[in-house]
């Protein structure tokens, strides 16, 4: 096998890390959102604030004030997944930990205002 079927190869043993993600601001704002692809939703976050195009506006108006100091990205929850699962599969397994998730933090911290990112 060449180099780059072998790369492709491992490549496709490790998807990407799916879960549910906080954004938490010093100021005390806390967004949350899931993705298929933890790393990926981070990036993209962060280059639109930094952009200032972010459509979450009460998240651009914070990074604004704030700038990046400001914010950490805490992973919440992860969803194992391995290579054979379907994406079909994935996606429902998502939707499910983002409501125990949502649920979970709710009971824990009752007094927390959290903001629902759109997907």
């Amino acid at each position: 096998m060449n180099d780059r079927k072998k790369l492709l190869t491992e490549w496709k043993a490790h998807p990407p890390v799916s879960g549910v993600y906080e954004i938490a601001t010093k100021s005390g704002g806390s967004f949350l959102g899931r993705s298929r692809n933890l790393t990926a939703i981070r990036n993209r976050h962060w280059f639109q604030l930094e952009l200032g195009t972010h459509p979450e506006k009460a998240l651009q108006t914070a990074w604004n004030a704030e700038g990046e100091a400001g914010f950490r990205f805490i992973i919440v929850s992860e969803l194992e997944v391995s290579a054979a699962d379907d994406e079909k599969q994935r996606v429902e397994d998502l939707e499910t930990l983002w409501e125990l998730t949502l649920n979970d933090l709710r009971t824990k911290r009752p007094k927390d205002q959290f903001f629902v990112l759109a997907r």
